[in-house]
């Protein structure tokens, strides 16, 4: 169905960062910054200081019940049994045949629920495919809670800096997906160091009704930061490797093949693990996620997927692309079967009747 005005859902701070000069864009059901008037400039501050993105438009789904935490344990690819209070792990959601559903991180803030992170646009798909493995009598309940609370990120080499000042939290030696509650005018919030597009990645999770002054508060710091629109996000993601649904996360490809080594826990019993364990022992890995260079410039109304030829050799297929924010051409991620794998390899896609070039440079690296 066409995005429409009644469809399209608005972020908290929108009022914010139409102050900071966003241009806006219409993605994943949302209307999103997609830039503030200098993608390079957000994408450099990512890597040498500082950014701020609004993140609210990624899924987060509560998952409550007696039997919650054991139904995600056989559920997913990490052991979620070992998660304790205010502990937070990666794992995959996986089918039957070892298939993506999703790859999403999974909190405990206490004893009623676990929370998952999905991705954008995946937090119905993933309830939708979660239901049709409740066993009878088990006490399993998912509650979609996108619309109230919001999520952003911090990323970059003073992110520490600019959390621990605008939020009165010492994070200092934080462990990965830890969440530290803090407080910001009598309410809770929670804060999680994660792995994400520089190393240095914080969220902060926040109700929508204080979202604005969590803002302030991040914004009187005293500590330079540049906030950041989905396009420049977008290529440092692509750029750092990081797949997403439905792009590099569909039920075609497996977390092996897209080299999701963390969330991987073989002496787990969980769905499709069989299969992903032949997979790995027999050496069957049938393609691998790469990084790909594009000399030329696709049409605008085409988007991935496009497949990749080496010659007359169909080798694989295209599923993210960006535009370099410091160059010509563009960055993209695509799957290349195992059997066609060298590098750099020359490489052609079509798209609308045109032959654009490109160079297939590398796996991508292991999260």
């Amino acid at each position: 169905m066409p995005e429409t005005a009644t469809t399209i859902k608005e972020l908290t701070l929108q009022s914010s960062y139409d102050v900071l000069g966003a241009e806006w864009t219409n993605r994943h059901g949302w209307r999103l910054p997609l830039h503030y008037g200098d993608p390079s400039g957000e994408f450099d501050a990512a890597q040498n200081k500082c950014i701020i993105i609004d993140k609210s438009y990624y899924g987060r789904i509560n998952v409550s019940g007696g039997t919650a935490q054991d139904f995600l344990h056989r559920m997913t690819s990490a052991p979620v049994n070992d998660l304790e209070n205010l502990q937070g792990m990666e794992t995959v959601i996986t089918t039957a045949e070892g298939r993506f559903v999703d790859w999403v991180t999974v909190y405990k803030p206490h004893d009623d629920h676990l929370t998952l992170v999905t991705g954008p646009d995946s937090a119905e798909h993933i309830i939708e495919h979660l239901e049709g493995y409740i066993f009878f009598k088990e006490d399993v309940e998912f509650d979609n809670t996108g619309d109230s609370w919001s999520l952003l990120q911090v990323s970059g080499p003073e992110a520490e800096d600019l959390i621990s000042k605008g939020c009165s939290e010492d994070i200092a030696d934080a462990e990965l997906y830890a969440m530290h509650p803090a407080e910001i005018v009598g309410e809770k919030i929670y804060i999680a160091k994660v792995n994400d597009i520089t190393g240095n990645d914080y969220h902060i999770f926040c109700p929508q009704e204080i979202a604005e002054q969590v803002w302030e508060k991040l914004a009187s710091a005293g500590i330079s930061w540049q906030p950041m629109g989905v396009k420049a996000y977008e290529y440092a993601r692509i750029v750092s490797g990081i797949p997403q649904y439905p792009n590099e996360i569909t039920d075609e490809y497996t977390l092996v093949e897209a080299h999701l080594e963390t969330p991987l826990d073989l002496n787990s019993c969980f769905a499709g693990q069989e299969v992903i364990a032949r997979t790995i022992n027999y050496d069957k890995i049938k393609q691998h996620l790469c990084h790909i260079e594009i000399a030329g410039d696709p049409p605008d109304d085409n988007a991935p997927p496009f497949d990749i030829t080496n010659g007359e050799r169909p080798v694989g297929t295209i599923t993210s692309l960006a535009r370099n924010l410091s160059g010509n051409g563009y960055a993209a991620l695509g799957y290349v079967k195992t059997r066609y794998l060298e590098f750099p390899m020359d490489m052609i896609i079509e798209a609308a009747g045109q032959n654009i070039t490109g160079k297939i440079t590398g796996k991508t690296q292991p999260r």
